[in-house]
């Protein structure tokens, strides 16, 4: 068999690139960004925290459909104060239906106290925030039959109090249209991001994953039609997985969670979207700062390393004298040692 190779075979991408919307504002270390939703927003939170970045993610717990994020959001703006009245208690622990587990505990106060804490945490976030990431994980939703409410966690409690339900297109986009309507107007300088996860949900099988997905597509774009130009836009991370790493060496062991690789790749793009040259460069300097302090040092009493930590030290104070709201007491106190 003869092979013919030319120039255009060469210049192949093997690949197909998710070219990246254009954004008219740029993020920054002095902007605050608050994350929101599925474990994907989790992925970036931590990256962005890592980073320095003055933001909060997730302060209420993970969040998968559209309703329950839009009722974490409607809860904080109102700053409501829950009451012992609406937990539960099982199993040695009093729970929330609208709150993660990692809010439970066995004193209804302390529970309580948590809860009501990171509604307040939220509120003011959203408030003063520059930058609110919504990320979507799924459309189907499950409803406690006693109450006829859309739960946030079933909290492992009996299947059969529950009923599962798929919201449609039109539920889910009149429902943030109105939630993004009053954020805007508490803080017009807001900026909302809707993304779309690229994590799977295989419990709800191969073909329901692609409905719930397609609903959630739909309905953001119809969101975005109804607000302001300038107001609300799409990060495309869904895409860049399923097109761009479309190789299952980009997934963790499930096989539905991206690696730590993809998250990575991921970041580069969310960098090459919303950071300027001026904030990349601050990351590098962050970034080479960070690894240096997780170094582990042979003898730590030569003069080689106290003159490396003392190099660090220096490179801290640069960009405090720039930037003295970024936290580095982590890092100065492994030098200073």
């Amino acid at each position: 068999m003869q092979i013919f190779l030319t120039n255009t075979f060469y210049h192949m991408k093997f690949r197909t690139i998710v070219e990246l919307p254009e954004y008219n504002f740029k993020i920054s270390h002095k902007k605050k960004c608050l994350l929101t939703g599925s474990c994907f927003a989790n992925n970036i939170g931590e990256v962005l925290t890592k980073n320095k970045f003055p933001c909060i993610y997730n302060p209420t717990g993970i969040l998968y459909n559209p309703f329950s994020i839009s009722e974490s959001i409607e809860t904080a703006l109102s700053r409501r104060t829950v009451t012992k009245s609406e937990l539960f208690y099982d199993n040695g622990l009093w729970n929330h239906y609208n709150f993660h587990s990692s809010f439970s505990s066995p004193d209804a106060e302390k529970c309580l106290e948590n809860i009501n804490t990171a509604i307040h945490l939220t509120s003011s976030a959203l408030i003063s925030g520059d930058f609110l990431f919504i990320s979507f994980g799924t459309a189907y939703c499950y409803i406690l039959k006693d109450s006829d409410s859309i739960v946030s966690n079933c909290h492992k409690q009996n299947p059969s109090i529950f009923e599962r339900k798929l919201l449609t297109v039109a539920e889910i986009s009149k429902k943030l249209t109105e939630i993004s309507k009053k954020l805007l107007e508490l803080n017009p300088k807001l900026k909302i991001i809707f993304t779309i996860s690229p994590i799977r949900h295989w419990k709800d099988g191969a073909i329901n994953n692609q409905i719930s997905k397609s609903s959630l597509f739909l309905a953001i774009k119809s969101v975005m039609e109804n607000l302001s130009a300038g107001t609300a836009y799409y990060f495309p991370a869904y895409e860049i997985v399923q097109d761009e790493l479309r190789d299952y060496r980009f997934y963790a062991e499930d096989m539905l969670h991206p690696s730590v690789t993809a998250i990575n790749y991921l970041w580069e793009k969310f960098g090459d979207a919303f950071f300027d040259s001026e904030t990349k460069k601050l990351n590098d300097k962050i970034a080479k700062i960070i690894k240096a302090s997780e170094h582990k040092p042979f003898n730590r009493d030569t003069k080689e390393y106290r003159d490396f930590c003392e190099k660090y030290l220096k490179l801290i104070e640069d960009i405090e004298r720039e930037f003295p709201e970024l936290d580095f007491s982590l890092e100065k106190t492994v030098f200073q040692e």
